[in-house]
C-alpha cells in the first residue's frame, strides 16, 4: 500500500519524504517478500506472529490481503498479477476468499489475541470484493462476477454487510466481529464494482 501511495503521488508531483524511492521500495518488495509465486507472508523469517512449528518460522504462508492490495491497486505487471491470481484460486470458498492458507496456531498470536486467533482465516466481504476489483482489473471478468455472487450470496440473508463470516456462511461473533453498520468498507467496494459493470 505504501509502494501504491508513494507512486501516485509521484505521479501528481505532490512531495514527500518518500519522493524518488517508488523503485526502491518495489524492489525491496520483490526481493523480500516475493517468493516467485506470491507475496509471502512471513517468508524466511522468525516474527512474533509467525508459526515456530518448523523451528524457524521459515514456513512459506499465503495470506490474501498481502496479495489482494496489489491487485486492486495495480501495481505488479501482468506475470506477477497472473501468479497471484494462480495462488489465490485455492483460498476460493463458496462464500468468498478465506483470509489465509489456515488459522494461527495458539503459540503463533499474542495473549491478547487468542480468543479470536482464527477470524483471519474466515471471509471477509470487504476482501473478497476487493479481490474481485483486482481481478477485473486485470482482465479476470469471470471469477471476478463469481466472487462477487459468493459474497452478495453470503450476505443476502442478513440484508446488509458483515465484517467477517466463518467458512459456513455464519456471522463472527467473537468479539464483535460480526458488526454490521449502515455503511462499510464492503458496501463502498461492492458499490464501486457495479458502478465500473454498468
Amino acid at each position: 500500500m505504501l509502494l501504491a501511495a508513494v507512486e501516485r503521488l509521484e505521479e501528481r508531483g505532490v512531495e514527500t519524504t518518500f519522493t524518488g524511492e517508488s523503485e526502491d521500495i518495489r524492489a525491496a518488495l520483490y526481493t523480500q517478500l516475493w517468493n516467485g509465486r506470491y507475496f509471502d507472508e512471513r517468508r524466511g523469517t522468525a516474527r512474533g506472529s509467525g508459526d515456530r512449528r518448523d523451528g524457524g518460522g521459515n514456513r512459506s504462508v499465503l495470506a490474501c490481503d498481502a496479495n489482494v492490495v496489489p491487485l486492486y491497486l495495480g501495481v505488479v505487471d501482468d506475470d506477477r498479477a497472473a501468479a497471484i491470481v494462480s495462488a489465490l484460486e485455492r483460498l476460493e470458498t463458496s462464500f468468498g476468499l478465506v483470509m489465509r492458507a489456515e488459522p494461527f496456531s495458539h503459540a503463533a498470536v499474542h495473549p491478547f489475541f487468542l480468543l479470536h486467533r482464527d477470524y483471519h482465516y474466515h471471509v471477509w466481504p470487504w476482501n473478497s470484493l476487493m479481490y474481485a476489483l483486482g481481478l477485473r482489473r486485470y482482465g479476470y471478468d469471470d471469477r471476478a462476477r463469481r466472487e462477487v455472487e459468493r459474497v452478495e450470496s453470503l450476505l443476502e440473508p442478513y440484508g446488509n454487510f458483515l465484517e467477517v463470516c466463518t467458512l459456513e456462511g455464519e456471522p463472527y461473533v467473537k468479539r464483535g466481529y460480526a458488526t454490521a453498520e449502515d455503511f462499510t468498507v464492503a458496501a463502498a467496494l461492492w458499490t464501486e464494482y457495479h458502478s465500473r459493470t454498468e
